[in-house]
């Protein structure tokens, strides 16, 4: 079991078999609540799926369509953030 905690002191548990490095989260920042999170095999490969992960958030929290994906209001509405386990 590995055990990620992010900034908001929300923690993420991974019990997989895979020998994951980091853990990263959408986190909502008018609430603090963390909308998607997940477990990567390495730090690089976490922060490379920042813009997919965000764009999945976004969807799930309101469903924003494919043109609301690129307003910089959306995105301001939510940060990623990645923590090496």
């Amino acid at each position: 079991m590995v055990k990620a905690t992010f900034s908001n002191g929300q923690s993420a548990v991974y019990e997989g078999k895979r020998n994951v490095k980091a853990s990263w989260a959408v986190i909502e920042k008018e609430t603090s609540s963390i909308v998607l999170s997940g477990f990567s095999a390495s730090y690089q490969a976490a922060a490379k799926s920042k813009g997919a992960n965000v764009k999945e958030a976004l969807h799930l929290m309101d469903g924003v369509d494919r043109q609301q994906e690129k307003d910089v209001l959306h995105r301001a509405r939510v940060t990623f953030e990645v923590v090496a386990l």
